[in-house]
């Protein structure tokens, strides 16, 4: 048989098409290879076209597809500590762990999980918003603070929102600082709910912030802010 050639390339005639198509793509090389192979032997117009579209159709060559590329990380604008914080959890040899990290600073709390139920994460969240204050942006990827319990997950948004309101009504008012507390120090802590001061403890750590404390109250440890604590004073002797 004659063939015919252009530049040191069989032209395919077209009642071969189809074959020629189906033996470049016999063995599912993808459109790359299948192309370069495309360009050593054979010549005929819109070739390459061809070439993808039968490729794009074809289930086998999808299914091998590599994965795609990674899109850019979504970055949190944040122009002062904790105004915007990511939560996470993580496991690391069976133990559960919850991680907040500042957006602006990069500084990141780690606490342990005794239980992976949501009043445990929220707790210890809570814990971390009375040292650093209540961010304006809170990221997580959906389940951060809620592994479990939706009701519980609207309690905690709401109280939040709550938390915000006040201080935004409050922002207007006068304010004062506190006498610093020492390691050691006896006080007095004011009931939430009652507003009264009626529980002693002793202050055992004070936290990076300067403004929250770690009280030993019977034994038990209590994480309070110091407007909740006020320095207890014994009895005097009157003689």
């Amino acid at each position: 048989h004659q063939l015919l050639l252009f530049h040191q390339r069989v032209i395919v005639p077209a009642g071969l098409r189809s074959k020629v198509l189906h033996n470049l793509h016999v063995q599912h090389q993808g459109i790359t290879k299948t192309r370069a192979l495309a360009r050593q032997l054979y010549y005929r117009p819109r070739l390459m076209r061809s070439i993808s579209t039968m490729i794009a159709d074809c289930s086998d060559c999808q299914a091998l597809r590599p994965s795609q590329i990674h899109e850019p990380l979504l970055q949190t604008q944040s122009n002062k500590p904790f105004e915007a914080v990511s939560i996470d959890l993580l496991q690391v040899k069976g133990q559960h762990f919850i991680v907040v990290v500042d957006r602006f600073s990069s500084w990141t709390c780690v606490a342990p999980l005794k239980k992976l139920d949501t009043h445990s994460v929220i707790k210890l969240i809570e814990n971390w918003f009375l040292d650093f204050g209540l961010p304006e942006i809170i990221r997580t990827d959906g389940d951060a603070y809620d592994p479990i319990n939706p009701e519980e997950k609207q309690k905690f948004q709401n109280k939040t929102m709550a938390i915000e309101e006040n201080s935004r009504e409050l922002s207007g008012l006068r304010s004062r600082h506190l006498a610093p507390l020492h390691i050691g120090s006896q006080v007095l802590i004011q009931n939430p709910h009652s507003k009264r001061w009626d529980t002693r403890g002793t202050v055992r750590a004070i936290r990076p912030n300067g403004r929250s404390y770690d009280i030993d109250v019977n034994g038990k440890k209590q994480l309070r802010n110091r407007i909740f604590l006020k320095p207890y004073r014994e009895k005097s002797v009157l003689f």
